[in-house]
Formats: C-alpha cells, sequence, structure tokens
C-alpha cells in the first residue's frame, strides 16, 4: 500500500468518525485510535484541535498537585 493510498483510507476512516463516532478498530492501528477516542471524548473540535472543556483554575491545580509524581517523570538524575 502507498504512503499516499495509506493517507486517503487514514482520512476516510477520520471522517467517519467524527460524524458517526464509530471507529473500525481492524483498520487503524492501536496509537491513532487510542488518540482519536481521547480527543473524542474530551470534547475536542476535530477541527479547529481545541477543547472547548476547560478546567478552571481551583480544579487545575488540584490535578497538577494530584499528578505531580508524573510531572518531572520524564526528567533524568543529573
Amino acid at each position: 500500500m502507498t504512503d499516499k493510498h495509506q493517507s486517503n483510507r487514514t482520512k476516510q476512516l477520520w471522517e467517519e468518525f467524527i460524524t458517526s463516532g464509530k471507529l473500525d478498530s481492524n483498520k487503524l492501528s492501536s496509537i491513532v485510535k487510542s488518540s482519536w477516542q481521547r480527543c473524542y471524548a474530551a470534547g475536542v473540535d476535530p477541527y479547529d484541535g481545541r477543547s472547548h472543556n476547560l478546567l478552571g483554575a481551583e480544579k487545575l491545580e488540584q490535578l497538577l498537585r494530584k499528578r505531580a509524581d508524573l510531572r518531572f517523570f520524564g526528567y533524568a538524575d543529573r
């Protein structure tokens, strides 16, 4: 399968997903499928790439405190 054909197929699957919310999992990698589903669940607008479900300041602070252990997880000891 050529890159252009794969790109067209992926675009067609994306268009079907954003209109129906359904996804044929056999035709898409699990990484892409998971990403699309997370964005859909978060209310991300598929055309502008932004979620309009924003956290308020208090909720954001709670989340940051709760997940503080992950904020520096990617840094190696130096």
